[in-house]
């Protein structure tokens, strides 16, 4: 009985070792083929390699520029990728390694970032993030024309300047007051329907033309109305630096006194154009208006007292009526008078 139950248990043993020597064999080559198939796949991961950003030493920074420079990726990138204040900005093929960001703002702050590329738009690297600031303008303290009286005065901007649906605008009521006052000869420069990209494409030809020593700026709610909410036509970035542009044309100094107004209250968002995200784009659009202005160094005229009024719009809740335009003209005619 007991030679019965010896002999058993070595051939339940002998089963074990064989099914054991059977399994090593497979298990062995599970790992062999594991390990090879890790290390092709971790092969075939694009290598990265660091890219240095740094400011460039010819020229240094200016009012208005920003010199860039950086090394090579030494990754067969096939571009460069500029990111400013962390949005895509320009593209350079992979022979350049240096860039002049120009028409910025005095004494501002931009930040940066250089992206390496393949041929199929794969991020391959990145550089270090490079933080630099302008000069300050030699404009900011005394951007303001001391003046006996203006002699041209130019009014750029989209239908509200233009007066559409009013009978007596902000400009016709200002550039009457100033011509009684002054003998000021005045340009209305609103186009309906004109964005900041409208705006830049004409305004150099009308101030060579006019020449003028007073100017005034009101853009910004056509920027506002087209595309999507998450795909807008004209960016808040686009806005920002479209309006930096129009500034740059302009040159405020101590020979041309520059106003920019923020934008007057919209209410009819039914209208054709505007989105959901209308509204709050119109609040970001008055802060950027702010912010811009005061790196120039010119006033901005606020419109937000508008803002807790009825009945200064027209119809279509965008266009100020004759009293909404009277309250404009007032706000610009005190911010005249202050330096008059």
């Amino acid at each position: 009985m007991a030679k019965n139950k010896n002999n058993n248990l070595r051939q339940i043993t002998l089963r074990r070792l064989i099914g054991i020597a059977i399994v090593i064999p497979f298990i062995m080559i599970f790992f062999i083929i594991y390990a090879h198939y890790s290390k092709s796949y971790s092969q075939q991961l694009p290598k990265t390699y660091s890219l240095i950003l740094s400011k460039g030493i010819n020229p240094n920074n200016t009012e208005n520029s920003i010199p860039l420079m950086w090394g090579e990726a030494n990754n067969n990138n096939q571009y460069y990728v500029l990111m400013r204040d962390g949005q895509y900005f320009t593209k350079f093929d992979s022979n350049v390694n240096y860039y002049l960001d120009t028409d910025l703002v005095p004494n501002a702050t931009y930040s940066y970032q250089i992206y390496s590329e393949d041929s199929q738009g794969k991020i391959l690297s990145k550089s270090n993030l490079l933080t630099l600031t302008t000069q300050n303008s030699v404009y900011n303290a005394v951007v303001i024309k001391d003046h006996k009286n203006y002699k041209t005065y130019s009014a750029f901007g989209d239908s509200i300047t233009q007066g559409y649906e009013t009978t007596d605008s902000y400009f016709d009521r200002i550039s009457n007051y100033l011509k009684n006052k002054e003998a000021t000869q005045s340009y209305n420069e609103g186009i309906g329907g004109n964005t900041t990209y409208d705006l830049l494409a004409r305004i150099n030809g009308e101030l060579q033309q006019e020449n003028p020593d007073l100017v005034t700026v009101m853009i910004g709610a056509n920027d506002i109305r087209w595309g999507t909410i998450n795909n807008p036509t004209v960016t808040s970035l686009d806005y920002k630096n479209n309006l930096i542009q129009i500034l740059n044309d302009i040159n405020p100094s101590p020979q041309r006194t520059v106003f920019i107004f923020t934008l007057s209250p919209i209410t009819g968002w039914n209208a054709p154009g505007f989105t959901a995200g209308s509204a709050q784009r119109l609040t970001e659009f008055n802060k950027i208006i702010e912010g811009v202005a005061n790196k120039f160094g010119i006033p901005y005229i606020s419109l937000n007292g508008m803002y807790n009024m009825t009945g200064i719009l027209n119809k279509d809740g965008l266009h100020p009526n004759n009293i909404g335009d009277k309250y404009i003209y007032e706000q610009l005619k005190k911010e005249i008078n202050l330096y008059n």
